[in-house]
């Protein structure tokens, strides 16, 4: 994880370095990654990069678990705006993640990461960043559970809201995918996320034909 060194960095100058970090990760798999690359981009010194991160594979960490961060912060917030309700922060979510593919090639970066070994690792939630206020899945897992309104749902237990949003992501996941293939198709592909949220709220079966 970054140093405090890096933390108290004006907030311009770590957009610098994450940004330049971000773009090698998108260029080039892991293996290939040149910090001599990143230092350039983002106009830093050798030394001064590494009073802010141990290697590579630290940078890689603090990207990763920082788009973490910025994905659970809208969940938070859209259901902390809309009382909870689950189907809009899914929604929101697509408009996020909408953005964040538009802004970078986030595909890229993760097909030239997901296969490092290490991957799941630099994922996880490290001792350090449990002492720095940072959460486990479960932890974050429960976070969500009591922000969400189950009051509609029929399974309003943690595991069975978790298994909702298992399918909802997995949705949100093939519809950023199919943005990524046809950027021109985004009215549609967007139409369709929320047609495929909508069978996942209300089922498949016609509700006459359950009665």
């Amino acid at each position: 994880m970054p140093t405090e060194r890096f933390h108290r960095l004006p907030e311009e100058k770590r957009m610098a370095i994450l940004e330049a970090a971000i773009g090698e990760f998108i260029r080039v798999p892991f293996e290939k990654v040149s910090i001599n690359q990143i230092i350039q981009k983002a106009d830093i010194s050798r030394g001064s990069f590494y009073t802010y991160f141990e290697d590579k594979r630290d940078v890689l960490s603090f990207i990763l678990k920082d788009g973490q961060k910025r994905w659970e912060k809208v969940c938070i917030d859209s259901l902390a705006n809309h009382q909870g309700d689950l189907w809009i922060m899914l929604q929101e979510l697509f408009d996020f993640g909408i953005a964040c593919c538009s802004e970078y090639d986030m595909v890229q970066l993760y097909k030239n990461t997901i296969l490092y070994p290490e991957i799941s690792v630099l994922l996880g939630t490290s001792p350090e960043d449990t002492k720095a206020g940072g959460k486990t899945c479960l932890e974050q897992q429960q976070e969500l559970w009591e922000r969400i309104d189950v009051s509609k749902l029929r399974r309003q237990d943690l595991d069975g809201v978790m298994d909702i949003l298992f399918l909802g992501m997995g949705s949100l996941m093939t519809a950023l995918g199919e943005f990524y293939k046809t950027p021109g198709d985004l009215a549609l592909i967007k139409e369709t996320y929320k047609r495929r949220l909508q069978m996942i709220q209300y089922g498949a079966y016609n509700q006459a034909d359950l009665a």
